[in-house]
């Protein structure tokens, strides 16, 4: 394969990958809206389309890989000893112009993955707070029930009706 064909398939790949994870960062930031919004079934919708995202980008990622590793046999690099490929290393082995023009796409895609990284560990953040709070008035309502009095006859030879002491449960819907 020529460079130029290998070159372009990279950054093809790259720009593929780049946009797909793009995507995939703004469907955590609608995540984020849905969570926060209690709102189930765009939740749902949110999480398949993400994952079926995520599928992709991982072939993608795996081709990607994978044609890295024909250009290290092409060009008779010597692979690391780790065995692992790492796009670093791959940059470092080429030429100026190339390793340029693949570094910039690679410095893109760093930086789109950090920041889903920190959007996700954000939205999970969101849903243990959401679930604290739905354990803890659930827990307030049991506790409420409990301490009233549930009956509402007297017994004895003439029965007369009480009134329940039911006591309020004030909740903060917007926690």
């Amino acid at each position: 394969m020529k460079q130029e064909e290998w070159l372009e398939q990279l950054t093809k790949l790259f720009q593929d990958e780049i946009n797909l994870y793009s995507n995939v960062l703004e469907l955590e930031i609608q995540k984020s809206t849905a969570i926060v919004q209690a709102d189930a079934k765009s939740l749902e919708t949110i999480i398949k389309k993400t994952y079926e995202l995520l599928v992709m980008a991982s072939e993608i990622e795996r081709v990607r890989m994978k044609s890295i590793e024909e250009v290290y046999r092409s060009k008779n690099f010597a692979f690391p000893e780790t065995g692992a490929l790492a796009l670093s290393d791959f940059l470092n082995r080429l030429d100026r112009d190339s390793n340029y023009r693949l570094k910039e796409f690679g410095s893109s895609l760093k930086s789109i993955l950090q920041r889903l990284k920190e959007k996700i560990k954000s939205n999970e953040k969101l849903i243990l707070t959401r679930q604290e709070v739905l354990s803890k008035t659930i827990e307030a309502m049991k506790e409420k029930v409990m301490e009233s009095d549930i009956n509402t006859y007297s017994s004895g030879k003439n029965p007369e009706r009480k009134q329940t002491k039911r006591q309020s449960l004030m909740l903060n819907a917007s926690a």
